[in-house]
Formats: structure tokens, sequence, C-alpha cells
């Protein structure tokens, strides 16, 4: 993964899965995903999800430019679930008992139209920041979307 000077001075890497917000404003949950999964500042999070998408304003991210920040920061990413239709698509509960995750391996899912971070036995998403026991995530019986990992480093 590349490290760039403001990751440096924000002190990364962080060694908690947490959302560092460091900027004034509404967080969004790309972003915060993002900024969990890299443990960077959010401020940097946002501007690399602007280069990537070309867009003033980040609200909402997409899977692609979700995917093409972490490539652009270096990590190499697997794709592990894309539904083609939503019918298709499991619930939250039903993914983390049906798959066998690696154990150091972070997951950005986005479970309909909301990007959530799960590492291990934990999750973070933009409105807690802070890591959680996966059996109190209130999005278990959300509808899984998009799923991108990395391995920690």
């Amino acid at each position: 993964m590349i490290r760039t000077a403001s990751m440096k001075q924000a002190g990364w890497p962080m060694t908690e899965l947490a959302v560092q917000h460091n900027y004034r404003g509404h967080l969004w949950c790309g972003i915060g995903a993002l900024s969990a999964a890299l443990r960077i500042p959010t401020s940097t999070a946002k501007d690399i999800i602007k280069n990537v998408s070309l867009r003033r304003y980040i609200k909402a991210v997409t899977y692609s430019e979700m995917a093409h920040a972490l490539s652009s920061m270096g990590v190499a990413t697997f794709r592990d679930y894309f539904p083609r239709n939503a019918s298709d698509c499991p619930t939250l509960n039903q993914w983390l008992e049906g798959n066998f995750r690696k154990w150091d391996r972070v997951y950005i899912v986005c479970i309909t139209g909301h990007w959530i971070v799960i590492k291990n036995d934990q999750w973070v998403d933009s409105m807690n920041q802070t890591a959680r026991d996966i059996s109190s995530c209130p999005y278990l019986r959300a509808k899984v979307r998009h799923i991108v990992s990395f391995d920690w480093s």
C-alpha cells in the first residue's frame, strides 16, 4: 500500500478499526468506510474518492468508485460477491454464516446502499465510527449488494 505524506502526518496507520472523522461537515458512509478500511483520516478518503470519481461533491459511492479508490492507493482487492439480480442477494446474516472469511481480511460491504467495514468479528460504519461486535450489527437483515475485500497489512 502506498503511504502518502498526509497519512504520515495524521499518524497512519491507525491500529484499530475506526473512522477518523477530521473535517467539518456530514460524514457519508462511503467516505467513512474507506477511512476505516485504509486507516486514514476522512479528509484524505474524501479526496481519494473525489479524484477517482471526478465529482465535486461526494454523497453516494458506487462499487466501481470504491474499488478504484482502493486500487489507486495500491491495495490489491478481491471481489467476493457481485449479484446480478437484487432478489439473489443474501442478507448480511446469511453471508456471515455461509462465508468462510479469512481472519485478517478487511471486507467493505455495501448493504442496501450503505457501506460498512467488517474485519474479524467487528464492524464499523460512518455512524458508529468505532469498532463493535458483529452480533450487535443492526444491518443483519439488510441485503448484501457488493463486497470488496483485501488483506490487512
